[in-house]
């Protein structure tokens, strides 16, 4: 079994300090040259030429879907970055940070189909971001809570979990 750090295994844990970037206070700071630089973390050589807002989703943990132009083939025209952009997300902290840990640390050792992440870290300050692929870009169809599914996708679901949980 794989030894997770130190920093996945405490609650709300402080990050990993030397390859995080500084994330900006405001959705307006989400610029070409602030993609670029986080999303070098997992993309060496990337750069992304455009950036261009498209949407934001309100909730918990807020998303900023951007389109983007870069110099790669391999990354999506579009990414959802989620990061605490609301006044309500102070609150969240520990939320953000078990996020940007699971996507940092557990979800690179798990054999299951998962979004492609671009980046994910805390600033000095705590604050948390993970940059994604848009999933909408695979038409994939997000569930409601007052949705009910079918057996199969149920089944699927409790597989991967299974799985997951086995390890």
């Amino acid at each position: 079994m794989t030894e997770l750090p130190e920093v996945v295994r405490r609650a709300g844990g402080a990050g990993v300090s030397g390859d995080t970037v500084a994330i900006p206070a405001s959705i307006a700071g989400f610029t070409a040259e602030f993609l670029t630089e986080a999303m070098q973390q997992r993309v060496p050589g990337i750069v992304v030429e455009t950036a261009e807002q498209v949407d934001f989703i309100h909730g918990a943990s807020s998303k900023l879907r951007m389109r983007l132009r870069t110099n790669r083939n391999d990354v999506p025209n579009s990414v959802i970055a989620t990061d605490g952009f609301e006044a309500h997300s102070r609150l969240m902290r520990d939320m953000h940070a078990n996020e940007v840990n699971a996507y940092r640390w557990v979800v690179p050792t798990l054999d299951v189909n998962t979004v492609d992440c671009f980046y994910s870290g805390l600033d000095e300050n705590g604050d948390g971001l993970v940059i994604l692929e848009d999933l909408t870009l695979r038409n994939v169809r997000f569930l409601r809570l007052m949705e009910p599914i079918g057996f199969e996708l149920a089944r699927n679901f409790l597989t991967e979990i299974a799985r997951i949980h086995a390890r």
